[in-house]
């Protein structure tokens, strides 16, 4: 038979954040408990901690050497995917307005897509172009219209987050693909952006997924958001631009401590 259960909650009235009830044998919960945790817990949470390491060996990157502007922004960028990445996987809002908490995912998002844009750019060092403004202007008035419907409490905030700010963010991760695959057909020997190119389409292909999963489109259900998972690719890929780019720097010292001698 049927089931009811009632909940009293002392918060204001559809600001509770409240998830998820099951009620079933204590085993069978558990076990279940269990799979969740890892799919909506701990592999966010080694994706929260590895993105942020980025972030942070970036930023310090930029802050030595501030004319690395594209280091700059993909500091930027990792730190609001990071943001994104925290703030999706707690359950319960960590302050008592749920509207605007789970706006500020939306929010994340944008950032990141927007950052990741500039530093396609800045890396190409390619002139700012119309579509580039109109982009970060489209992305602005999103941002605007999403944080406006949260702070008035309209529940249509989450249709304009779900049906606008997540097809423009990946829109605007198409653009980037665009821009990567461009480079690689006029610089063939650009083997950098050959494999940011390929994060690029498996980061623009999970995050079209993971939307077609929110919408209940695509499945299994209860599998979760898959863009945890290319975070240990993203790190090979950032890393070694790292790597490379400090050996290069020794190679030119050692060089130039050749020549001076000689």
């Amino acid at each position: 038979g049927s089931l009811e259960v009632l909940v009293l909650s002392v918060s204001q009235q559809g600001r509770a954040g409240l998830g998820q009830v099951l009620v079933a044998d204590s085993n069978q919960l558990a076990q279940y408990k269990s799979v969740r945790n890892h799919i909506e817990k701990t592999a966010p949470f080694y994706s929260l901690l590895v993105t942020s390491i980025l972030a942070v060996a970036f930023a310090a990157v930029w802050l030595a050497r501030p004319r690395e502007v594209a280091f700059g922004w993909l500091a930027l960028a990792l730190a609001a995917r990071a943001s994104f990445t925290g703030l999706g996987m707690q359950q319960t809002p960590l302050f008592d307005w749920p509207a605007l908490y789970r706006c500020l995912i939306y929010l994340t998002l944008l950032a990141f897509v927007y950052c990741e844009l500039r530093f396609s750019r800045a890396l190409l060092l390619q002139p700012a172009g119309v579509t580039e403004r109109r982009i970060g202007a489209t992305l602005l008035a999103i941002a605007a219209t999403v944080l406006t419907l949260s702070l008035v409490a309209a529940q249509s905030y989450l249709l304009v987050g779900v049906l606008v700010a997540v097809p423009a963010a990946l829109f605007t991760g198409s653009i980037v693909v665009i821009r990567f695959a461009r480079h690689c057909r006029a610089h063939p020997q650009s083997h950098e952006v050959r494999w940011l190119l390929i994060l690029a389409g498996i980061l623009l292909l999970i995050g079209a997924r993971d939307w077609l999963y929110d919408l209940s489109l695509v499945g299994p259900a209860g599998s979760g958001r898959y863009q945890h998972y290319v975070t240990p690719f993203a790190f090979a890929v950032f890393g070694a631009m790292l790597l490379r780019r400090h050996v290069n720097a020794l190679d030119t010292a050692e060089a130039m401590n050749r020549h001076l001698e000689a």
